[in-house]
């Protein structure tokens, strides 16, 4: 859906907004769930973080005009602090489980896909908006506007991901190999040892024939001599 829909949608989409004009409805986005940070910092006792989160949505819902502006990072060098439910149920220990991706959403796990429907009830959005139309529609605009500011991240994480498969498949196939080659050097050591004991063996019973005779002579010579004697 990415390259089908959402793509071509926010491609389009940038061409006819500005990017000062994407970045402050981004902007007034973030503004507008900050208490949704505040909330998970305050869950995972991370105080400072929560005085962060509400002294940036101050400054900026005052001075950042309704927060389409965030003059608390470029003036104060205040910076967001990415705060989510799904971290928080890290925190308290909750793994991953497992990792899906899910269609426009992207990548996730089942802890993070649980974390996003705890969002959802911590974004003022679902309270200010009653209607579930308006709130599609707004929605769908903000992640069109921020898809818009990163056409070609997407791209780089893919070709990225693609490496890393390209490198495992490497390290598997040498990982085979050597096992292969262990295995190998095994047999070939058995075989070698074996051929050893035969040929120690081929070589060492003429020689024990040869003492068994040559003792056989000594005794008859003794027996011999004692008769003579």
């Amino acid at each position: 859906l990415y390259f089908w829909l959402l793509k071509p949608v926010a491609s389009g989409y940038k061409e006819v907004v500005p990017e000062g004009a994407r970045v402050s409805v981004r902007n007034f986005f973030s503004n507008v769930t900050t208490p949704l940070r505040v909330v998970n910092c305050l869950l995972q006792a991370n105080f400072k973080c929560g005085g962060t989160e509400t002294i940036r949505f101050l400054v900026n819902t005052t001075f950042g005009l309704g927060g389409l502006f965030d003059p608390a990072k470029t003036e104060f060098n205040i910076e967001k602090k990415e705060k989510d439910f799904g971290q928080t149920l890290g925190i308290y220990g909750l793994g991953p489980a497992f990792y899906i991706v899910w269609p426009v959403l992207g990548p996730s796990s089942l802890r993070d896909t649980i974390g996003r429907t705890g969002d959802l009830y911590l974004n003022p959005s679902s309270y200010l908006i009653t209607s579930a139309e308006v709130y599609a529609a707004v929605t769908g605009y903000e992640l069109i506007n921020d898809t818009s500011l990163k056409i070609g991240e997407y791209e780089d994480l893919k070709k990225k991901v693609e490496e890393l498969e390209g490198l495992r498949q490497k390290f598997l196939l040498a990982a085979a190999d050597y096992e292969n080659a262990k295995k190998r050097n095994a047999r070939e050591k058995e075989d070698f040892i074996k051929f050893s004991q035969e040929r120690i063996l081929r070589e060492l019973l003429p020689v024990l024939d040869n003492f068994d005779r040559a003792v056989g002579h000594a005794t008859t010579a003794s027996a011999n001599a004692s008769v003579y004697e």
